[in-house]
């Protein structure tokens, strides 16, 4: 299962840029791109795959 550290390194493979890592509370685990989030763990009780953040990423 992906976690924090390898989803950042992740997009910074694809995209070029270093995604900030911001300590939560509570299990939450919040994707937010230009002041949208993009995904929430709170939400969606799991962590987020790779691809899925990308393909948000990619339509925004």
């Amino acid at each position: 299962m992906p976690d924090a550290a390898s989803l950042q390194s992740a997009i910074k493979d694809k995209y070029g840029v270093v995604a900030n890592l911001i300590e939560g509370h509570n299990g939450a685990f919040e994707v937010v791109l230009n002041g949208k989030r993009i995904f929430s763990k709170l939400k969606t009780f799991r962590f987020p795959e790779h691809e899925e953040i990308f393909v948000s990423i990619d339509s925004l």
